[in-house]
């Protein structure tokens, strides 16, 4: 059977600091590109977790545009990296305001 091995990366959202940068996506995302490339280079089906944070006041449209961002940042890295996409796992969260958010969504 297959042997899986998962990293993490957390993203926090701060409008108000101005994050997460630029630099901060691409970074954190290169990070998980290499990671990849490394596991199946050692016969390993990677996961890959770039998570969003809950905390904080960021609204659900902010939440979507930073994942939106973020993930398309780690496809690029992936592919760029030369990454078998096929044998990679994204292991994806759900999109959501800041749990400080002061709109209510139902």
């Amino acid at each position: 059977g297959a042997r899986f091995a998962k990293w993490r990366s957390p993203i926090e959202i701060d409008k108000s600091k101005g994050r997460p940068t630029d630099l901060a996506i691409k970074s954190n995302m290169s990070d998980l590109a290499r990671y990849a490339l490394i596991c199946q280079s050692e016969g390993l089906v990677p996961i890959v977790e770039p998570d969003v944070s809950l905390a904080g006041k960021h609204t659900l449209e902010e939440a979507a545009a930073v994942n939106t961002k973020v993930l398309a940042e780690l496809f690029k890295q992936m592919i760029d990296h030369g990454v078998y996409m096929a044998g990679a796992t994204l292991k994806s969260n759900i999109i959501n305001p800041g749990k400080e958010c002061p709109i209510s969504y139902t």
